[in-house]
Order: structure tokens, then sequence, then C-alpha cells
């Protein structure tokens, strides 16, 4: 309908600017044939009168009007008669199509369903039946099963024992199989033994919360207990009132030509504890260590002085935590200038192993260049 209106109105003017376009071309002829005219002859031309034109172009509007009134009926008419028939009967436009999915360009099924049928119960007999995800104990098991049979072999065996201890909660038994090679060493299997431990008591945690700390705090001394004698800590002091209460001399710093009372402290960790003979029933703990210090001249290494071996033994029915040792010495006054050395030397008498430090000393010709002491 929409469209048969557009082409009414399009019909129509066409035929008002054709119209038009004859009266613009029927003025223009007569405009020109006075101008041909006027221009042959010899007569100046009259001007007329604004009467005249006024009346002129009264007369030219009225018979625009006309023109436009007579076009309108005849389009009219044309409407009425079978000019509008055959409008009316022009067809409506076709509407859009809908949108179709695209055809594929597989090429057409065979006609044959039951050939189709075959191939298709074909396909699907060869395809393989999905598997099922392996559980995790099952992958557990093949990791243990792959570290116990490269146990003897292995490189690094306590890392690989370490991983057995961790997959026992998931294959019970796995941690027991570093325990039944010759894969580990002394030491390593101390330190398996003592993360197993730890491991127990972490697991147990739950039902005693002292556990954990009670394991680590054993696991700490069986460890120290293999470790050898460390030196922690060596001061020299001019006061010692206990365990990491001392007042120690400032820059080391002394005149030449004087003899100079000092103490040498020293902080203890490592040590071993003998049990004494007979004390099965009512434990009693010994540690028993030697020192010597020596002083010698930093630039050539020669010895200044030394102090005879000295023995330290101390009882207890309990291990001892803290250790410290103060040894009181004199730096003789023949210590010429220069820079010197204090080596102290520890030996644990339960194991032999020694331990030893060095406190660096100063010795200055005049007092102005000694660091102030307490």
């Amino acid at each position: 309908m929409q469209r048969r209106l557009a082409w009414n109105s399009a019909l129509a003017a066409s035929l008002v600017l054709s119209a038009c376009q004859a009266h613009r071309t029927a003025s223009t002829a007569d405009f020109n044939a006075s101008l041909s005219s006027l221009a042959a002859s010899d007569e100046a031309p009259a001007v007329p009168s604004s009467e005249a034109v006024d009346e002129l172009l009264a007369s030219d509007a009225g018979s625009l009007n006309q023109m436009i009134a007579e076009s309108t009926q005849a389009l009219d008419e044309l409407f009425e008669s079978n000019l509008a028939h055959l409008l009316e009967q022009s067809p409506e436009p076709a509407a859009a199509p809908e949108p179709s999915e695209p055809k594929s360009h597989q090429p057409a099924p065979a006609s044959d369903s039951a050939g189709l049928s075959a191939l298709l119960e074909e396909a699907a007999l060869e395809q393989p039946e999905p598997q099922a995800t392996p559980q995790l104990s099952e992958l557990a098991r093949d990791v243990v099963d792959a570290l116990i049979a490269g146990l003897d072999a292995s490189d690094r065996p306590l890392e690989d024992a370490l991983a057995l201890l961790g997959l026992d909660s998931l294959i019970p038994g796995a941690a027991n199989a570093p325990l039944e090679c010759d894969a580990l060493s002394s030491s390593e299997m101390t330190h398996y033994q003592s993360a197993r431990t730890l491991l127990d008591a972490i697991r147990t945690a739950a039902d005693d919360p002292d556990a954990v700390a009670d394991a680590a705090e054993q696991i700490a001394g069986e460890l120290a207990a293999d470790a050898p004698l460390r030196i922690d800590r060596v001061e020299l002091c001019s006061r010692v009132d206990g365990f990491g209460q001392f007042t120690r001399f400032r820059g080391n710093t002394f005149l030449a030509g004087r003899r100079q009372r000092v103490i040498v402290y020293v902080e203890l960790s490592r040590f071993g504890h003998t049990q004494l003979a007979g004390s099965a029933n009512d434990p009693m703990y010994a540690v028993e260590l030697t020192q010597r210090i020596e002083v010698y001249h930093e630039p050539d290494q020669v010895l200044a002085m030394a102090t005879p071996t000295l023995s330290d033994r101390r009882i207890s029915r309990n291990r001892f935590r803290d250790y410290y040792v103060v040894t009181a010495i004199d730096l003789p006054e023949t210590l010429s200038v220069g820079k010197y050395g204090i080596r102290v030397t520890m030996t644990d008498l339960s194991d032999d192993s020694i331990a030893e430090a060095v406190i660096p000393l100063t010795i200055v010709a005049d007092s102005s260049a000694l660091t102030e002491n307490p």
C-alpha cells in the first residue's frame, strides 16, 4: 500500500512539472520573439508603465493558478480511470526471506540408509573406550615402588627416603623401606630417624599438643650430640658475672711495657654428655672439656705466650643447656707494639672434637692511641 501511494505521488509531481515546463517554454518563446522584433525595428521601444507591469504579472499568476487547478482535476480523472485500476492491481512488494542456516558443503548422504547405519556402527566399534582415571592411592603406589626400586643406586638416597616418609600416610609401610636397605650412611640414617619422629609427633598433635615441642627438643638434643663441639662466642673481658653477663674491653687495645690482666670468656654448644657409671637408677651426666690459650704475633705467626692445657669438668643430674668457660690470663709486658691474636682452642673429650676462635689484640706505644676501656 505504501508503495502504491509513493507511485501516485511521483506520477502527480511528474504531471505538474511537465505542465510548468511547457508554460515556461511558451513564455520563453514569446519573450525571445519580442526581443527579435524589437531588435529589427528602428523605433525606440516603448517603456510600459507600472500599472501595465502589475496587470501583466497578475495575468501570468492567474494563468498559472488555472493551469495547476486543471492539472489537479486531470489527475483526479486519471486515478478514476483504468490507469488507477491498474495501479491498484500492482503486486505488493515481496517480504524479505527469513535468514537460513548456511548449507554445509559436505557431500549429500547416500540414499542407502542401511549402508550408512552399518558404517556408523563400525566407527563406534573402532573408538577406544574411555579409561578410568587412576586413583590417588594407585599413583602413590607407583611412586613408592619406583623410589624403593632405585633407592640403593640413588645419588641422593636421603632425599628419596624423605619422599617415602611423606608418602607413608597414603601407602602405609613406605617409610620402612629406607630402614631395610644400606643406602643411607650413619649420619643420614640419624637425620631420617629424626624426621620420622617429628612427623609422627605432628600427626598425633591433636591428641597431645606438647608432643611436637617435646619431639623437636629431643631431636635437637640428639642431633647436637652427634655434631662436633662449637664455640658460639668468645670475648676479652674485664669482668664476668655469669652466662651472658660480662663487661668486655673496648677495642682490645693495651699499652706496651705493662702487664695486663684480662678474662677470656667462651660460650659453647654441641658438647657431649657422658653418663657416669653406676647411675642407671639416678642418672648423672658429665661434660669434660680442655682449653688452651695462645697469644701470637699476627704478621709472622710467632708465638708470644701460651697457657698450659686446662681442664673443665662438670657433673649434673640434668643435661647442660648453657655452658661457658671463664679463664683469667696476664698479658706479658714483653709484648711489642703491633697486632696480635689470642687463639682459644677447646676440645671435647667425649668425642675429641675441636673448636677454635681468635680474639684480635692491639699493643700500642703511646697512651694517646689507647681505645677507652672501662
